[in-house]
């Protein structure tokens, strides 16, 4: 099954012929990690670098790689054991 990642979002698949995509990247980033063991795949779309200081945390992490990469890496590691 196709997992749909827009502007903002993150995904973690771990089931054989899932597919993680996203469309519309142009000026925004989509990061991928794999891991063999255990075989987890994640995506992220990216579209700004920074989250602006002094807001209140985002809505969407995702949307700020300073917020949503390390959550990301934190969900791997934790919920799969994942070395990164």
């Amino acid at each position: 099954m196709d997992k749909i990642i827009g502007i903002g979002d993150y995904g973690i698949i771990d089931q054989p012929g899932d597919r993680l995509v996203t469309h519309a990247l142009a000026s925004c980033v989509a990061v991928t990690f794999f891991s063999q063991v255990p075989k987890v795949a994640a995506m992220i779309h990216i579209a700004l670098p920074e989250h602006p200081e002094g807001q209140l945390a985002p809505e969407k992490p995702g949307y700020y790689a300073t917020t949503g990469l390390p959550l990301l890496m934190t969900l791997l590691k934790q919920r799969y054991g994942c070395r990164l």
